[in-house]
């Protein structure tokens, strides 16, 4: 698994679907997608709408979030940027040193 794990709270609202369906959109290892209810943790638990009745969504990635969003499609270019700079593998010559040349 190459990346930093995001995490997508979905908050409220009645458009949630929408965002689900974006979030289910093309591959995208280490995403975990959940909502403020049940059982999660505080900080999680105190996110709110953006807009009150609007449905706001948080991404984050490793422990920095960007401002809350209301629109699926501002969420599906953050997710397109995160799976073209956080999905490349590595280059192969930058994991394996150089063999030893014999002298």
């Amino acid at each position: 698994m190459v990346g930093k794990p995001a995490r997508i709270v979905i908050v409220g609202g009645s458009r949630k679907e929408e965002f689900l369906k974006v979030c289910w959109r093309g591959v995208r290892r280490n995403l975990l997608v959940i909502g403020t209810e049940g059982p999660v943790s505080e900080f999680t638990g105190k996110l709110e709408e953006k807009v009150p009745g609007e449905t706001t969504v948080y991404y984050c990635v490793g422990q920095t979030c960007r401002l809350p969003e209301t629109d699926p499609a501002v969420l599906a270019g953050w997710l397109e940027e995160d799976r073209a700079t956080g999905s490349k593998t590595p280059d192969r010559k930058s994991i394996i040193p150089p063999a030893p040349s014999p002298e």
